[in-house]
């Protein structure tokens, strides 16, 4: 009789060579329109793991893991239809371990007429910015919150958009015993006539009800089982200006208070303003909100890294540079103000006609409720091209910021960085370039007090990537490591593959704002990723 880790080979190799008879078969398929269109994707992440004594991991609990997502759409006429099967046999470093196993997670029927779109099955939605309500899948962070019901949208009028929805939200790969009602409508004030052809208004409103099932907490807590929250917003946009804002709130719910170490019961509200300035050659934009218990879970369990209904991503700077997103600022949705402004401009004028100067500023800053400091951060960067094959980028950043937003420990001491970049590309030949990056960190972080990082990266376009890089903490009170990786990446037509062998330094990864914590591993890093 097998056993379960040879059923479990079995499975993956089986996996596999599904995804390639069908990113083969399927291009064929797709060609004949006569009755309808098929199309999808197949993506697979894969890592191979062995002990490292420098990490202490001596025996990884998993040799190999394996995230992989397959999509089947079909479309005819005004009617389209999809399928997503998801295997995780176990789930990659980082993803919850709820995730493990394969199943059919989602699938849609939608109907797209004119003016009306109606959809029965699995789908995406988001209310104004996202604070009250956003259903999403971002796989790199193992996010998908997609409702499983139905959602439709009207808009047979210029100035009015009107939306509607039910459904149960996923969790993990099947879907809470929670329930949720929502509306969303937007009128656009401008198509009503009275305001100038560069002159735009919009005012919106949403509402949201989550209804939770779940009666296993009922004995330690007497919290509502339905939870109601709303929203207003506005946009003006004139010429180069924009203004827009929202406000939120929703009704007493269950939710994890940190700064207790326990779960509590209360209202929540959220206030956004924006304002942005597009001219030619310069750029500016300021972001305000405040957070009060916030957090907007899709049932009441009694676990901390559970899903949300809502999207509060922070609003910092999503750094590019690896040193500079070393230690990110982590939203703190029970109580959070603060912003960031954004400028950028360009130089064009004399000797700098032909090959323009960028700078970009940004600064951004966030205290508790009660006032006190918890993230500044200032930086600035400047690119420039020197004729048709020279480019560089020198960039500095400064951050303060609190190990209790940083690491989620007590407020014990303001962490302060000081971050250098340079960055040089070299266009060789029309298929050949070579792109250079030396980091280097100083911080009064506990424990480790220096890091360079560099890298050296060489493109054959338009296939190959090949590159190299090291991260270490060469200045610290413990030992110093090297996190290095050596890989390369090859696309072409539909496919896209990459390679990599690292050592990777447990932190956080983030995406968008939207961070999760992955631990450190060694070993062999595959991707591979179908379009057809």
């Amino acid at each position: 009789m097998w056993n379960k880790k040879m059923k479990n080979k079995i499975l993956k190799s089986g996996s596999l060579l599904l995804a390639v008879f069908i990113s083969h078969t399927m291009p064929v398929l797709a060609q004949d329109a006569k009755w309808g269109t098929l199309n999808g994707s197949v993506e697979a992440n894969m890592g191979f793991f062995q002990k490292d004594k420098k990490l202490g991991n001596l025996k990884p609990e998993d040799k190999f893991a394996i995230n992989t997502w397959l999509n089947l759409n079909y479309a005819f006429r005004d009617f389209r239809a999809g399928l997503q099967y998801e295997i995780f046999e176990p789930p990659m470093p980082g993803y919850s371990d709820a995730l493990k196993g394969n199943r059919l997670t989602q699938g849609f029927v939608e109907y797209a007429g004119k003016g009306i779109n109606i959809r029965g099955g699995n789908y995406y939605e988001q209310f104004g910015n996202g604070l009250l309500f956003r259903s999403y899948e971002e796989r790199s962070l193992g996010i998908n919150t997609s409702l499983l019901g139905g959602w439709v949208c009207w808009r047979s009028l210029d100035w009015l958009i009107v939306k509607a929805l039910a459904g149960k939200p996923r969790e993990n790969l099947k879907y809470s015993d929670s329930w949720v009602y929502g509306g969303d409508v937007e009128f656009s004030l401008d198509a009503l006539g009275g305001f100038s052809e560069t002159c735009f208004l919009s005012v919106g409103g949403s509402f949201l009800r989550r209804e939770d099932k779940d009666d296993s907490n009922d004995k330690y807590y007497d919290y509502p089982k339905a939870v109601n929250g709303w929203a207003g917003r506005f946009s003006f946009n004139k010429g180069i200006w924009t203004v827009d804002g929202e406000y939120v709130h929703r009704g007493e719910i269950l939710l994890y208070y940190p700064e207790e170490v326990r779960f509590v019961q209360d209202k929540g509200s959220a206030l956004f303003l924006h304002l942005g300035i597009d001219g030619v050659g310069t750029g500016f934009s300021a972001e305000f909100r405040r957070l009060e218990r916030m957090e907007f879970r899709i049932n009441n369990q009694l676990i901390e890294d559970q899903a949300s209904l809502n999207y509060l991503p922070a609003l910092t700077k999503q750094h590019k540079y690896t040193l500079a997103g070393l230690y990110p600022y982590l939203v703190q949705s029970f109580g959070e103000i603060g912003g960031q402004i954004d400028f950028f401009h360009e130089w064009n004028r004399g000797c700098l006609e032909k090959n323009p100067l960028w700078l970009n500023m940004n600064a951004s800053w966030y205290n508790g409720l009660d006032g006190e400091a918890w993230w500044r951060e200032i930086g600035f960067e400047t690119e420039k091209e020197w004729g048709a094959t020279w480019k560089t980028i020198l960039a500095f950043y400064f951050q303060s910021g609190s190990e209790f937003v940083l690491e989620g420990g007590r407020q014990d001491y303001m962490v302060k960085s000081s971050i250098l970049v340079g960055d040089v590309t070299w266009k060789i030949s029309r298929r050949h370039s070579l792109r250079m990056e030396l980091q280097h960190m100083w911080t009064d972080m506990k424990g480790d007090k220096a890091w360079y990082y560099g890298l050296v990266e060489y493109g054959f376009s338009p296939h190959w990537m090949v590159s190299v890089s090291d991260l270490c903490n060469y200045q610290t009170d413990g030992e110093s490591i090297h996190y290095f990786n050596v890989g390369g990446s090859f696309s072409s037509g539909i496919f896209r593959g990459t390679i990599a062998y690292a050592r990777n330094r447990a932190g956080f990864s983030c995406v968008g704002g939207i961070c999760r914590f992955v631990p450190d591993y060694t070993g062999v890093n595959l991707s591979l990723s179908v379009i057809f």
